[in-house]
């Protein structure tokens, strides 16, 4: 239970305990293994957001209402690790300059920019989905955006000298926490692609493979190439700075929800 408090009083602006934790490093570590499970929790609360919106609102108006629920349920904390990361690798050359102006606490133009394009396409994407997969789109994204932080701090050292947010998650993660939101995330993604609304008839021709046994190993699917995808991504911030921080874990998680919501699109 405590692991489920700390995860989400970290990732979100709501709490369910007033209880003051004698928190450690390890115990921050440790609410990784929540961060599946709070990434649905935010989820249905984008779920909840849109189908009561969309009662008497026009589908352009929910889904900028979506965008901004989504940036005040998460405090914004990942879109500011998102500008930070873009600021950094456009204009640091060395890994020195890189983490120099990731440190910073004002936001450059090239952040901005990256800022505006992503929520952007965010937008685009929400409006595109169609009705029969946007809610499922709406829980799997912010689940895997959260999973993909677990997977990257479990297997990369920490490329700051000095201490920082992400430095507990590299220190102390390891297979254990990534091992249990990797199941988590599993079975979130087989139920929503199981049992969620989806569309009546694939793109497999009748008779040869029905069409409700492939869907539950489409969501599989897109959660290996997610893996594939942001290993590729690891592999080049480390090649530029040796490791990853608290900024790059922020921006992974948010161009994985990208990816999800194009995923989506494309294998449903």
């Amino acid at each position: 239970m405590k692991d489920f408090i700390v995860a989400l009083q970290f990732l979100t602006r709501f709490t369910i305990s007033s209880k003051r934790f004698e928190l450690t490093k390890e115990d921050l570590a440790n609410s990784m293994i929540c961060f599946p499970v709070i990434g649905m929790l935010i989820g249905c609360f984008l779920v909840l957001v849109n189908t009561a919106l969309s009662l008497f609102l026009p589908g352009l108006v929910v889904d900028s209402f979506i965008i901004m629920s989504l940036i005040f349920i998460t405090k914004g904390l990942h879109l500011d690790g998102f500008s930070d990361t873009i600021d950094g690798f456009a204009a640091g050359k060395t890994k020195e300059e890189i983490l120099e102006i990731m440190s910073d606490s004002h936001i450059g133009a090239i952040g901005a920019i990256g800022i505006f394009s992503l929520l952007i396409l965010k937008f685009s994407l929400f409006h595109e989905l169609p009705l029969e997969t946007k809610n499922i789109a709406l829980i799997l994204m912010p689940v895997l955006g959260r999973w993909v932080m677990v997977m990257a701090a479990a297997s990369s050292d920490y490329a700051k000298e000095t201490d920082g947010l992400g430095k507990p998650f590299t220190d102390y993660v390891g297979f254990k926490e990534f091992g249990f939101a990797t199941i988590t995330t599993v079975l979130i993604g087989w139920v929503l692609f199981s049992f969620g609304q989806l569309p009546s008839k694939g793109i497999f021709p009748e008779g040869i493979i029905p069409y409700e046994e492939i869907i539950p190993y489409k969501g599989i699917l897109l959660i290996l190439i997610v893996y594939l995808f942001n290993l590729y991504l690891l592999r080049i911030v480390k090649k530029r700075i040796g490791g990853i921080t608290g900024d790059i874990l922020g921006a992974l998680c948010e161009v994985t929800e990208v990816l999800v919501l194009l995923l989506i699109m494309v294998i449903l």
